[in-house]
């Protein structure tokens, strides 16, 4: 295995790269799923994250009217910002946990034959 820092000139590391970027050609079927899964699960992500926050001056308002409400406590920014920050993460972990389970709860209600 050769060290970079071995090469003297430039033309002896770009044979080297383009040697590495002929091999992954040959298999088209692991690049395709490398752009699937970074232009997919980065576009869904954003998809989740923008739902959440264009409503999120009203949820924010709301969590503030009801602290006001239930302990007679106005909250500041920053409290607000923390729990703003708490719901977004529970909705990112839930859609976590829910992709985990999509797939096995699909194999018991294909084992339940429901659909015949």
């Amino acid at each position: 295995m050769r060290n970079w820092a071995d090469c003297r000139d430039g033309k002896e590391k770009a044979s080297v790269m383009s040697h590495k970027e002929k091999h992954l050609l040959d298999f088209p079927l692991v690049v395709a799923a490398i752009f699937i899964c970074g232009i997919g699960g980065t576009l869904q992500y954003g998809a989740s994250i923008s739902s959440m926050t264009s409503p999120a001056a009203f949820i924010q308002e709301l969590v503030n009217l009801t602290c006001v409400e239930r302990y007679g406590v106005r909250l500041e920014q920053w409290q607000i910002s923390l729990i703003w920050s708490f719901i977004v993460s529970v909705f990112c972990i839930g859609g976590l946990i829910s992709a985990l389970l999509a797939n096995p709860s699909s194999l018991n209600t294909a084992e339940r034959k429901l659909w015949c």
